[in-house]
Order: C-alpha cells, then sequence, then structure tokens
C-alpha cells in the first residue's frame, strides 16, 4: 500500500513537471529538467546494465533522443521557436547583469548586501545598454555571494559539492548498495515532518491573518499538506534511501536551472531548495527515542518559529497593508492621511509606507500648493523617512528632488531649484543610467543657474537616450518634448516654465 501512495505521488510530480515545462519559456529550466531526468534514467539503468559498453549506448540513445525532441519541437512549432531564436540575445543579456554584479560583489565581497539589497546597489553598476532593472543577478553563485558575501557563497559551495559527492558516491557504488550505506546513516524522519508542519502552520498562519481572501494561499497549503500525509506514508523509515537518490537528482537539475536564472533569493525557491537539500539525507526510524523529545519537535518548534514569524514578520506587514487598503476608502482626506500615516509606522522597516503618505500629502499641497506650505514640509518629512530607510535606492531620492522641484516651479525659486538638483544628483549617483531621472535633474539645474551642470548633464540624458534607441528600449525612450527642451539646454535657449497650479 505504502508502494502504491508512493507510485501515485511520483506519477502526479512528474506530470505538473511536465505542464509546467509546456507552458514555460525558460531555456534554464528545459536544461535544468533535461539534466535531472537524464540523471535519473541513468542512475535506474545503470543499476541493470552492468558493461561499460552497455551503458555507454544508453548515454548515446538518451542524447540522440533529446536532440530529436528538440529539432522535432523545433520544426513542427510545439516548442516556441522564439525559445531558440531569441537564444543569443538572452545570453547577452545575462553577460551584461553578470557584469553589473561583479561590481556590486566588488563593493561589498566578504559580507555582501544583505538580503533583497542587491538591486538597490546594482542600479550603480548597471550598464547603460542593459535591458532590465533587475532585483538578482540570473546566476546562484553570484546571487548568493551579492547578497551574503563570501561567507554565503562558501557555503553555498560546500553544498553544493556535498549533494555532488553524494551523487557520485551512488553512482559509483551502484544504486541499490549506496542507497543502503545511505539509509545506514540516515536521520530519524521526525526531522522531516516537523519541516512540513513547520510549512503547513506558516500558511494557515498567513491565510487567517489575511481575512481568508488569499485562494492561492489556501490552495498551494491544502497541496502542501496533501504531500506532508503522502510523504509521511512513503517515507516513513525509508530503507531503501529512494528518496535521497531523488533528492540528489532534483537539486542538481534545480541547480542547473539557477546557474543561469535567478530565485535562490525568492522564499518558494529557496524553500524547495532546502526540502531537496533535507532528502538526501535519508530517514530512518530512531529505536527507543523518547515520546516527549519527538512531541515537542514536532509541534513546539513549529509553534514557537510560526509565533515569531508572526509577531515580528507577519503582523507588521499585514497590519501596514489593511490600513493602506483602508485609506482608498476613507471619506474625507484627512482620514485618509491618517490611516496612511498609522500604516507607515506599523511596519517600523519599510520604506514604502512612508513613500505613499509623502505621494498623498503632496497630492494635497498640489491642490492649493502656495497657501499649504505646512503640507508640504510633512510631504517632505515623509519622504524623507522612506530615504532613512532605504538609503541605497535611487528612487527614494527621487521623490524627494521631484518635490522639491514641484515647489520649485511653482514659485520660481532657485533655491528649490538647487535643493532638488542635489536630492537629484544623489538619485543618479545610485542609478546613473536613467535618462530621465537625469533630464529632470538637467532641467532643476538650469533653473538654479547652474548653467554648465545643467549642460552636462543635459548631454548625458540625450546620449543615455540615443543609446536607448539602438538597443530598442522602447520603454525607456523620453518623450519628444523633454528631448527638446535637453536640446535648448544644451543650446543655452531653454526658460524653465512655472509649474501650473491646477
Amino acid at each position: 500500500k505504502r508502494y502504491g501512495v508512493a507510485f501515485g505521488v511520483e506519477f502526479l510530480c512528474w506530470c505538473a513537471i511536465g505542464y509546467a515545462l509546456l507552458l514555460t519559456k525558460s531555456r534554464t529550466a528545459y536544461a535544468g529538467g533535461i539534466t535531472a531526468a537524464g540523471l535519473l534514467v541513468c542512475v535506474t539503468v545503470f543499476s541493470v546494465v552492468r558493461t561499460l559498453r552497455g551503458r555507454l549506448s544508453v548515454l548515446v540513445v538518451m542524447i540522440v533522443l533529446t536532440a530529436g525532441v528538440g529539432i522535432g519541437g523545433y520544426l513542427t512549432g510545439g516548442i516556441d521557436r522564439l525559445v531558440w531564436e531569441e537564444a543569443p540575445k538572452s545570453l547577452k543579456y545575462r553577460m551584461e547583469y553578470w557584469q553589473g554584479a561583479m561590481g556590486v560583489i566588488g563593493e561589498a565581497p566578504v559580507f555582501g548586501t544583505g538580503p533583497g539589497q542587491f538591486r538597490q546597489h546594482y542600479l550603480k553598476y548597471k550598464l547603460p545598454e542593459s535591458s532590465e532593472e533587475i532585483v538578482d543577478p540570473h546566476n546562484m553563485l553570484l546571487d548568493v555571494w551579492s547578497n551574503g558575501g563570501m561567507i554565503g557563497l562558501v557555503g553555498l559551495i560546500g553544498i553544493l559539492g556535498w549533494v555532488l559527492w553524494r551523487g557520485v558516491k551512488l553512482g559509483l557504488r551502484g544504486v541499490e548498495s549506496s542507497t543502503n550505506e545511505m539509509s545506514s546513516e540516515g536521520v530519524d524522519p521526525v526531522w522531516n515532518q516537523m519541516g512540513w508542519m513547520l510549512g503547513v502552520v506558516g500558511m494557515l498562519t498567513m491565510y487567517v491573518i489575511g481575512g481568508g481572501g488569499d485562494q492561492e494561499l489556501l490552495m498551494v497549503g491544502g497541496v502542501w499538506l496533501g504531500l506532508m500525509l503522502a510523504g509521511g506514508i512513503w517515507l516513513r523509515g525509508d530503507d531503501s534511501g529512494r528518496s535521497a537518490e531523488w533528492g540528489i537528482i532534483a537539486l542538481i537539475g534545480i541547480g542547473v536551472h539557477l546557474l543561469g536564472n535567478g530565485g535562490i533569493g525568492m522564499p518558494t525557491v529557496l524553500i524547495a531548495f532546502l526540502s531537496l537539500l533535507a532528502m538526501t539525507v535519508p530517514t530512518v526510524a530512531q529505536e527507543g527515542a523518547p515520546e516527549g523529545r519527538r512531541l515537542w519537535m514536532l509541534i513546539g518548534w513549529p509553534v514557537g518559529w510560526g509565533v515569531a514569524c508572526l509577531v515580528f514578520g507577519a503582523l507588521p506587514v499585514t497590519n501596514a497593508s489593511d490600513l493602506k487598503e483602508s485609506a482608498k476608502f476613507a471619506r474625507t482626506p484627512e482620514s485618509r492621511l491618517g490611516l496612511l500615516r498609522q500604516g507607515a509606522e506599523a511596519d517600523r522597516i519599510a520604506p514604502d509606507g512612508w513613500g505613499d503618505f509623502s505621494v498623498a500629502l503632496t497630492e494635497e499641497w498640489l491642490r492649493q500648493p502656495k497657501q499649504r506650505v505646512a503640507v508640504y514640509e510633512q510631504a517632505l518629512a515623509a519622504a524623507e523617512e522612506a530615504v532613512r530607510r532605504d538609503p541605497y535606492n535611487g528612487v527614494r531620492y527621487r521623490q524627494a528632488a521631484s518635490l522639491m522641484w514641484y515647489r520649485a516651479r511653482v514659485e520660481k525659486d532657485p533655491s528649490f531649484a538647487l535643493a532638488a538638483g542635489e536630492y537629484f544628483e544623489k538619485a543618479i549617483e545610485r542609478s546613473p543610467t536613467r535618462a530621465d531621472l537625469i533630464a529632470d535633474a538637467a532641467a532643476a539645474m538650469e533653473l538654479a543657474g547652474k548653467g554648465e551642470r545643467s549642460r552636462e548633464l543635459a548631454r548625458k540624458g540625450l546620449e543615455l537616450d540615443e543609446l536607448n534607441h539602438q538597443a530598442g528600449h522602447s520603454d525607456k525612450y523620453l518623450p519628444e518634448k523633454q528631448v527638446e527642451e535637453l536640446r535648448k539646454i544644451v543650446e543655452g535657449k531653454q526658460e524653465p516654465q512655472p509649474l501650473s497650479e491646477k
């Protein structure tokens, strides 16, 4: 009965993988899937075929079949032809991403930028011709190195080396003997069960505090619970070592995929990676384990971690999100601003709440800009709070600079234009390839009377706009009116127009 459930789980997993590969256009996903499938076939067949000649024949057949499927899919259109035809361009983009990522690594090679901080630092080193403002370097090794520094990279290499060693050990000694040997080194299955329990508790917690509206989260939680129950039957005292065998193969496959794609820092991908890593150690029921200890591990740890995540992670984020949503339905501007401020204060770490609060205050100020200076001061203070929480992000400086630039154009005051220009310069330091940002800075410096710097920025903005046109980055083109204004600044003919009070 247990093996019948195991076969059913395996079949469903293969169906899900096949369906995902049909939908995706990711070349690295194809590479990882083919690698994992090939290794699985090799391990299965090599346990039966013992001769070197026979194994080589199997490898040749596999290569021919894979090539045949790929060519057939391309000719028939079963696989989108753009997947193959755009491969050189995709590789070129990745080379640009990796070059920029090396600049980030050079800035903090030992300790890294910290989790989730790559993009803010990357924009400083992004190549002008690069297509995207990426959030990760699209390479597992560079991702871990840039975020976690050399310490994280050494840890990742150690993990991958250990997995490869286990895989080679399995292949060299034969599947049956290797898995039996690994099984004798296995751990108590309570550790696996505890991990599954923690996942279920986390998902149910998020569903409850979210008000029960996230149906996708409920669906994922149900699948997770089903896998936990099936896995409890499948892997209970897994004396065959099959879970270790599959874990190694799947981990190698996802590793191949992540060498050319982003995601190792994403929670879902990281959980999958760590789950596969845990599978490489087979489970063996431990004799005489105290029931009290097992119960504590199964319930105490997941509940403890769940409460910690709830108090320090989920609740602040959820409260801030709920207050922001409530602000959309506020009846008065004062009520709306009050809710947005509460939302900003609810999550003490996140800068977005203060940014949203600043935007709302700016909208109120622009209704009567000359009469409501106090509201302007509040908006600027909120924007600076966002800067304080996210100091490496040029977007935060640009928000404050834009606010000052609004006031400079309203009042035709060079002092506000100069302050705006200085904040624009700070934003440019962190994102030097944004043509629109440089164009705004040039206009501010022109109004501030800094003609030489204004012309320098205008020329730079025009150069970047031309480069974007050559590269075909249509989403980064400057409006024609703004291009004309930059040309006038270069020629010394531009006279900034006051901002309408409308």
